[in-house]
């Protein structure tokens, strides 16, 4: 019964039916799609934070650390398996000119810092730890909306010339929603 009420109604209107089976299709292809991407971009970020050994936690302090403390705290507390101390120089938006234009109305605490030693690696764009060489610059990619237009150019940052070799790939602070962003130099 059934099937005799379906098939008349296409012989009736062809042609709405053949749209009506496109758009089934296009809406079926595009769920499937978005499902596709959403599975790409979890494993993707799950990839980037394994590659770059990201650190459970991070804490970003000013003035003198008493690490004779720190390291007692990390022995006496299980749950701590690793820690390290990195040094973080910050520097004023105004002083860092990249391109033509700089940082001087940026809302991001921008700084210099150096590759870690043992995890939170600074990543390149093939996921690889950075290596600069001396007077190269790596910068995160919230920076990089030219895109390599910005490679061999120069960035200057506190008077100090630097060639950009690339852009980094931070697994802390490259969302837009971290306040801070790691410029890496040699």
């Amino acid at each position: 019964m059934f099937r005799r009420i379906i098939w008349n109604d296409l012989r009736k209107s062809p042609t709405i039916s053949a749209i009506m089976l496109l758009f089934i299709t296009a809406a079926a292809v595009l769920i499937s799609l978005a499902v596709t991407l959403g599975l790409q971009l979890a494993g993707s970020i799950d990839s980037l934070m394994v590659q770059a050994k990201t650190p459970h936690f991070l804490q970003m302090h000013t003035g003198e650390i008493n690490i004779q403390r720190l390291e007692h705290f990390a022995q006496e507390n299980g749950a701590v398996r690793e820690f390290q101390v990195m040094e973080f120089l910050n520097i004023d938006g105004a002083e860092i000119k990249i391109g033509d234009s700089t940082l001087e109305d940026s809302v991001q605490d921008n700084g210099l810092t150096t590759q870690s030693q043992s995890f939170d690696y600074l990543l390149n764009l093939d996921g690889q730890i950075i290596r600069p060489a001396d007077g190269e610059i790596y910068i995160p990619l919230a920076y990089a909306k030219d895109g390599n237009g910005l490679l061999g150019k120069n960035v200057i940052v506190a008077g100090k010339t630097f060639t950009v070799a690339g852009f980094l790939r931070d697994s802390q602070m490259n969302s837009p929603l971290a306040s801070s962003k790691r410029f890496f130099s040699k």
